[in-house]
């Protein structure tokens, strides 16, 4: 059954970068009076009840999370699905099989499920993705390199309608971009690549 989810503003949008649990990996990206600000749970922090305090804070509507929200149709006995361990969406984008980290996915299909109970809208985005379609790739820092260009910043600062504070994180980074790909979906400026049948990722 599909759920009629609210009509909703920018400031109910709330962009996850989700981390193993307790991690501090974890971080967070909401507008508050029209400033994108971040919160990252330190570790041994359960993130759920952060994540619940701000929707029920802020009255969130849309929730978009970087991580695998679904599993390889096949799993599913769909007719025309025979890959175990890929996505369509994950061919399409390039992204790593939800099997490789089946906890991990576990944990975000966990948390999909707890918030679309409450009747918030949730949907699977991936920043990487969306960098290269803003054509920001050349900006976007490199694997185990921990430092924000200026330039990328400046950049997003053109993609990105309201101000916002500079991310002390790489994870802060990719919940700006998890919280801008629900703008764009606000907006209709969003791609979609996978099969709903399967799973879906906005870009």
């Amino acid at each position: 059954m599909t759920k009629n989810y609210k009509k909703f503003s920018p400031h109910q949008i709330l962009g996850i970068d989700l981390g193993n649990k307790a991690s501090g990996n974890t971080a967070l990206c909401f507008l508050n009076q029209n400033q994108l600000q971040f919160i990252q749970p330190t570790k041994k922090v359960d993130e759920l009840n952060i994540i619940l305090e701000i929707i029920k804070k802020h009255n969130i509507h849309l929730v978009c999370i970087d991580a695998p929200l679904t599993l390889p149709a096949v799993y599913y006995q769909t007719p025309e699905f025979n890959d175990y361990m890929y996505r369509q969406c994950d061919k399409l984008c390039k992204a790593m099989s939800p099997m490789f980290v089946g906890a991990f996915t576990a944990r975000a299909i966990q948390l999909k499920n707890i918030l679309q109970e409450k009747n918030i809208q949730v949907i699977e985005v991936y920043p990487k993705m969306l960098i290269e379609t803003l054509n920001l790739k050349d900006y976007y820092p490199k694997k185990k390199d921990k430092n924000i260009s200026i330039a990328l910043l400046k950049h997003l600062k053109y993609q990105i309608p309201f101000n916002f504070i500079k991310p002390e994180t790489l994870h802060q980074l990719d919940a700006m971009l998890c919280w801008h790909s629900g703008f764009r979906y606000l907006n209709n400026l969003h791609q979609q690549y996978g099969n709903k049948n399967e799973g879906i990722i906005v870009v």
